[in-house]
């Protein structure tokens, strides 16, 4: 979730955009950013771990560098890949998905025809045939083209699938 700014100025100074939290820690507690400081080095967060939680009380400062090896430590491979799974059926079942599945499998076999061509032949919009064929959506249908097995020599050119 993004925090929200707000253009403010004081005396002289010409407004400028400033967050939120920000903006209340500073005008409640007097707190002012560590000496020596950028906006681009350092960061407002908040203790309590909420990301729309705009309290004074709550918020500090910490050093970018910080919130992200935090940020970073509290990841979880497993549960983030269990999240994605989930989203991905849910998807599937409310059919929120544009293309089906061979729809999709063929966009990103087919690499000889245009997009643009594939999207007037299925109907769809030429954004969501380029976003498949470059593999930013339906990732998890695999495009493994044929290999032949004639030379050693085949296959090497293939890409590893991300995962």
């Amino acid at each position: 979730m993004a925090m929200p700014y707000r253009r403010f100025g004081l005396g002289s100074q010409a407004p400028s955009h400033i967050r939120v939290r920000t903006l209340l820690l500073e005008l409640c507690t007097h707190k002012r950013p560590p000496a020596g400081t950028t906006p681009r080095t350092v960061v407002v967060t908040a203790t309590c771990r909420n990301g729309a939680c705009v309290c004074p009380d709550c918020a500090r400062y910490l050093p970018r560098s910080a919130l992200m090896t935090r940020t970073m430590a509290e990841m979880n491979p497993v549960l983030n890949a269990l999240r994605k799974d989930r989203i991905l059926a849910k998807k599937k079942a409310s059919g929120l998905r544009v293309l089906t599945d061979e729809e999709a499998l063929r966009i990103k076999t087919e690499t000889d025809t245009s997009a643009r061509a594939l999207a007037q032949e299925l109907g769809r919009n030429f954004s969501v045939v380029h976003a498949c064929r470059q593999n930013r959506t339906y990732r998890e249908l695999s495009a493994a083209p044929h290999v032949a097995t004639t030379s050693p020599w085949a296959g090497l050119a293939i890409r590893a699938q991300p995962t």
